[in-house]
């Protein structure tokens, strides 16, 4: 071999092992997004002002813009945050911000980092990427921060939940409406593994209820996204606040959800405008899923006081959502339990879930060995549900558990009792109403003369009472936000009855198993007899707790109410009043009644009493027919006036 074909040789070999050497640092960087030239990206720019894509329904929802759906700023950003636009005018201007996203994205490449548009917008990437035919801009093996993230979720599947309402939370009063991202069928864990995707008011973690309902309808707080762990919010939900979990998978093919999870990314720790009543955890959602397939238009129709419920209702009437599955809550599985047993077995239960000891009594000794694994099973069961909001570790309360579980384990495997499915929320009667009554007035007061026959109008913004039909609500709940009447009689005056901000009524049945705590809230205005002895117009705060007791359909409750209360007839500013309040309720297939009373004594010597039944049939979900009489007095013992009203009204739910 001559030494110019040595060196010849040498060249190549070494020029293999250089591209070898490439090749093998290649593999291990992530790939840098090919970018176009100048005038590439000004080509781009106007292929998409050709295409109109800044007027196209997904680009138009990647943004949020407000489509119709709330009453605030049509045609602009739902989000509140300069973060999420490029362009000066982004909220305002879709095809500005089309255009500043093309440029910044497609432009020659800067440093790259997870702060670069490139890796902050990975969907509007996507989408533009394939809107303009540019397969090669949608990598995104370098924005590390985003792949970390997409590890921790795993998209295969998207799933509605629904925990069902509790009063005990204003946040919380009407339900609520969370996704829940699953990984691909197949993987092992389930749900363990899955995320829970929700939107909610960012309060700071301060501030007491009433701040939080004023300030949510008031738009005083920021909205956000929360990807979270879902286990936990089985454990708060279903566990904590003993609210069921109604889930309901959405057919989302799996473009479609790994898009709706790029978009996600994008907003995770983005600012929106957050209403109570409209631009809330609902609204929101339906947002989400309409960024997967906008041609849903779930957010076209105006929405005002959204309750979560109508967010399951929007998506089943679309096609979306498929069949409810009930994730029972503990107090649902310890009553199904219950419920197997019978009296003397339940008592065993509830003296076993206290000492251990009953597992040598006759009584128990002489049960089946089936029926004593029942017992024990529920004594856990029951022990666990009493334990759940204790904090801390009690080595008494640890050392009985650990028995119980020794006790159950000596048995086989006993079946345990299926939880009654109640129906699903969404089966339930509208949360609108609209009401058409007449009736006649009978008053011995001051200026009210004889009989007065009038008619009446109303309305309610939302959600429900207890003489309503029950399927779909919690029975003995009541929550009111919004309802009026008003009456009109031969004199041809028109008169504001009442208005009720809130009306929140919860009766909490208690038995040996179970200590529930009743109360009511209510915040409004309405006419009362006042101390001149006619009726004159009020603005009230009140309420109260007790007990209250369950057989069968009907419940009885015992309270104690408080009343602050303002009209130019009290000698003080705000008077206040105190006393009992009594009342039986029953709810039964289609006929529902309540009888209530109470009397209130004022702290200027005022005194007032009122009496009232009540009973609505329903006809189907859509309409009632109620009838009420109202019994009234007041005075101060020197003198006294009676108000004995009647009245039938139509109700039809919207």
């Amino acid at each position: 071999m001559t030494n110019n074909e040595s060196r010849v040789l040498r060249a190549l070999a070494g020029l293999w092992l250089s591209a070898m050497v490439c090749i093998a640092g290649a593999s291990e960087r992530p790939a840098t997004p090919v970018a176009a030239g100048a005038a590439t990206v000004d080509a781009l720019v106007e292929r998409a002002r050709a295409l109109n894509l800044g007027d196209d329904p997904q680009w138009r929802a990647l943004l949020h813009i407000n489509r119709g759906g709330t009453t605030r700023d049509r045609g602009r950003s739902y989000v509140d945050d300069s973060r999420f636009f490029l362009a000066p005018d982004g909220a305002d201007n879709p095809a500005a911000e089309l255009e500043a996203t093309v440029r910044a994205l497609f432009a020659p490449p800067q440093a790259i980092s997870d702060d670069s548009p490139a890796c902050r917008f990975i969907a509007r990437r996507q989408w533009l990427a394939d809107r303009l035919q540019q397969p090669a801009f949608a990598a995104r093996e370098h924005c590390a921060a985003y792949r970390e993230w997409m590890k921790s979720i795993k998209p295969g599947r998207v799933t509605l939940v629904f925990p069902g309402s509790y009063l005990n939370s204003p946040s919380s009063m009407f339900g609520h409406t969370l996704l829940r991202i699953d990984p691909p069928a197949g993987e092992d864990g389930t749900v363990w593994l899955s995320r829970a995707v929700s939107f909610g008011a960012d309060t700071g973690g301060t501030g007491t209820s009433l701040t939080y309902m004023w300030k949510g309808i008031a738009g005083g707080y920021p909205g956000r996204f929360q990807v979270e762990p879902y286990f936990g919010k089985i454990q708060h939900y279903g566990r904590m606040e003993n609210r069921d979990l109604w889930e309901y998978p959405l057919d989302l093919d799996a473009r479609e959800t790994a898009f709706l999870v790029d978009h996600l990314w994008e907003v995770h720790d983005i600012n929106f405008d957050y209403y109570f009543f409209d631009e809330n955890c609902s609204y929101r959602l339906l947002e989400l899923v309409e960024v997967a397939r906008p041609a849903l238009a779930l957010t076209d129709r105006w929405r005002f006081a959204e309750a979560p419920v109508n967010t399951v209702r929007a998506l089943r009437d679309a096609g979306v959502a498929g069949d409810a599955v009930l994730r029972p809550s503990a107090e649902r599985e310890l009553r199904a339990r219950l419920a197997a047993l019978d009296d003397a077995e339940q008592g065993m239960a509830l003296a076993l879930q206290r000492d251990t000891a009953v597992l040598q009594s006759p009584g128990f000794r002489a049960l089946p060995a089936d029926r004593q694994a029942q017992v024990v099973a529920t004594a856990y069961a029951n022990l666990v549900y009493r334990s759940r909001k204790v904090k801390g570790r009690d080595p008494a309360r640890a050392e009985h558990s650990l028995a119980l579980l020794r006790a159950i384990n000596a048995y086989a495997d006993a079946p345990v009792p299926r939880p009654e499915v109640p129906a699903a929320p969404e089966t339930g009667h509208r949360t609108h109403r609209i009401s058409l009554g007449a009736g006649t007035l009978a008053s011995d007061g001051l200026g009210d003369g004889g009989g007065q026959e009038f008619v009446a109008l109303g309305a309610r913004i939302t959600y429900h009472d207890v003489l309503d039909p029950l399927p779909g609500y919690l029975p003995g709940a009541e929550l009111e936000m919004g309802d009026f009447s008003l009456r009109t009689d031969s004199s041809g005056a028109l008169r504001l009855e009442h208005f009720d901000l809130v009306n929140v009524f919860s009766l909490g049945a208690r038995d040996r198993f179970f200590r529930g705590w009743s109360w009511r809230v209510h915040a409004g205005i309405e006419r009362q007899p006042l101390p001149d002895l006619a009726l004159g117009t009020t603005r009230l705060l009140e309420g109260g707790g007790g007990f209250a007791w369950r057989l069968g359909e009907v419940f009885a409750r015992v309270y104690g109410e408080a009343r602050l209360e303002h009209s130019g007839q009290h000698a003080q500013l705000l008077d206040v009043a105190a006393g009992p309040a009594l009342g039986l309720l029953g709810q039964h297939e289609r006929l529902h009644w309540q009888l209530d009373a109470r009397p209130l004594k004022f702290a200027g010597g005022f005194a007032r009493a009122e009496a009232r039944a009540a009973l609505q049939w329903q006809f189907g979900l859509a309409w009632g027919l109620r009838t009420e009489m109202r019994w009234r007095s007041a005075g101060d013992g020197a003198a006294d006036a009676e108000f004995t009203d009647a009245q039938v009204t139509l109700h039809r739910y919207w």
